[in-house]
């Protein structure tokens, strides 16, 4: 009986490891994002804790083999997680004083520092568990290794589960910071029950109940203008007011994904470019794609200011389906008038051979941060092949330098596929329209624009835009080798 219950403690909190995990890499993204460095620094921080667990687990069992010493420790780390979801704002913010280091080298460190003061102690406490169960169930030295694979495999298992569950339930309904109180719920009641001739220590079951309760109605978000906000598989996604204008906004950042003015379709930012990109045809029936739907300011430029003009057929494909609810509930979100499609754009280009005229990628992982399987020579070409002869892609680019590594590593990709290349630098911000066609566009046809906005855009673009018409081969993305993050960052400082 002792060893089935020793293999079920490891079990469960081989599964709280992984849901720790899980939840500290969401619960840091409104800070430092999601990208390839964040990640890095949570499965590193992660890693160390548990070996150095290991480690010590096996020196403290040897030296005092008693199952009250692993029920205590257990028992504090339950508590320490408790504490984490509301500890996480106020160090995130607090811990490296602003404007100390480049933008990069803030990420790194500050994301690292981050997961060692709050995750780094309860983990090094979870990783004592395998090493200590081993310790107090060998009895016999010839079944050493029968028992510690045994231990090894329960806790496999359990982080088997503690993966799946948290990463397809438990986070996308109920939320990160939630998952962490279940955490932490869980191992106070089997540290508890371990404890079980000192019933007292039930109590402290009630601490992740009362926190929960207490601040349930805390949000992430700093943002006094704040109206909603909902975690979702992919963002922190908020809706921010302020004035007349409403703006989509992604983990705390301080980007804006998408801007709406009731009753204006063009919202003064880089967005209202795109409505002039129907002029470079001579046809009215175009098939648009947009990938990268956000909360659709693209999309109502095109409904609500260009269908008098062109017949507009448009598929727009967003990955996060709350985002396309938020903007259907704040924004005006034009759903009957287009096809929206809940996909990655690179898989929904793969599943289909729809042609298109025009196809617009807005995607941004983040606020500064575009998918980098969005910026190869691979996904360009499949951009290509989904284009009609006369077709044209459109691509927003953020950066703070039109000579950023960044800028020249997706324009010179671009180029690699396309035969014609400009660059349209938008008034507003960082943001710069990339525009790519196998045939020559005429900026000059600003004239038959009947919307004088639209027209004072494209004029603009004549004057300011430039060609890009060699190809340097070290610039060049790829599904290999694609250091998005890196250069992103870079472009920032």
């Amino acid at each position: 009986m002792f060893k089935k219950w020793m293999l079920a403690f490891v079990f469960l909190t081989g599964a709280v490891i992984m849901a720790v995990e899980l939840a500290a890499s969401r619960i840091l993204a409104p800070y430092f994002g999601s990208s390839i460095l964040i990640w890095g620094n949570v499965i590193g921080v992660v890693m160390v804790a548990l070996a150095v667990g290991y480690y010590v687990g096996g020196k403290m069992a040897d030296k005092t083999p008693n199952i009250k010493v692993l029920m205590y420790n257990i028992l504090f780390a339950g508590v320490i997680i408790s504490f984490v979801p509301w500890l996480v704002k106020p160090i995130s913010i607090n811990i490296l004083p602003a404007g100390s280091m480049d933008y990069q080298l803030f990420l790194i460190f500050g994301s690292f520092l981050v997961m060692l003061l709050l995750f780094a102690l309860p983990l090094f406490i979870l990783g004592m568990v395998s090493p200590f169960v081993i310790r107090l169930l060998i009895v016999d030295v010839k079944q050493s290794g029968q028992v510690a694979g045994s231990v090894y495999a329960f806790s496999t298992l359990g982080s088997i589960l503690g993966t799946f569950s948290s990463a397809f339930l438990i986070i996308p309904w109920l939320g990160s910071r939630e998952t962490l109180l279940i955490c932490s719920f869980l191992l106070i009641l089997i540290s508890s029950i371990g404890l079980v001739k000192k019933p007292w220590f039930f109590f402290f079951l009630l601490l992740p109940i009362l926190i929960y309760f207490g601040w349930s109605d805390q949000t992430l978000s700093s943002e006094a203008s704040l109206i909603y906000e909902k975690e979702s598989l992919y963002h922190l996604v908020q809706i921010v007011q302020s004035g007349e204008k409403f703006h989509l906004k992604f983990n705390e950042g301080s980007g804006v994904q998408s801007t709406y003015i009731p009753g204006q379709p063009l919202v003064g930012a880089y967005y209202d470019y795109y409505s002039f990109l129907p002029y470079f045809f001579y046809e009215d029936d175009l098939d648009i794609l947009l990938i990268g739907a956000g909360g659709g300011t693209i999309p109502n430029i095109f409904v609500k200011l260009l269908a008098d003009e062109f017949d507009l057929t448009i598929d727009s494909v967003e990955i996060d389906q709350e985002v396309i609810k938020a903007a259907e509930l704040y924004l005006d979100y034009p759903s009957d008038q287009i096809n929206t499609i809940i996909s990655d754009g690179r898989t929904y280009l793969r599943s289909n051979d729809k042609k298109y005229d025009i196809i617009i990628v807005d995607a941004y992982a983040q606020q500064y941060y575009i998918p980098w399987h969005l910026t190869t020579k691979e996904f360009f070409t499949e951009i290509k092949s989904h284009l009609s002869v006369r077709g044209i892609l459109a691509i927003n680019e953020n950066s703070k330098y039109e000579d950023s590594i960044l800028m020249k590593s997706i324009s010179q990709t671009m180029r690699s596929v396309f035969s014609n290349l400009y660059v349209v630098p938008a008034k507003y911000a960082y943001n710069y329209m990339v525009m790519a066609s196998n045939r020559t566009l005429n900026f000059s046809n600003w004239s038959a624009i009947s919307n004088p906005d639209i027209q004072v855009l494209m004029r603009e673009s004549e004057k300011n835009y430039w060609q890009v018409d060699q190809i340097e081969e070290k610039y060049i993305l790829t599904d290999n080798k694609a250091p998005i993050e890196f250069y992103t960052e870079s472009s920032l400082n």
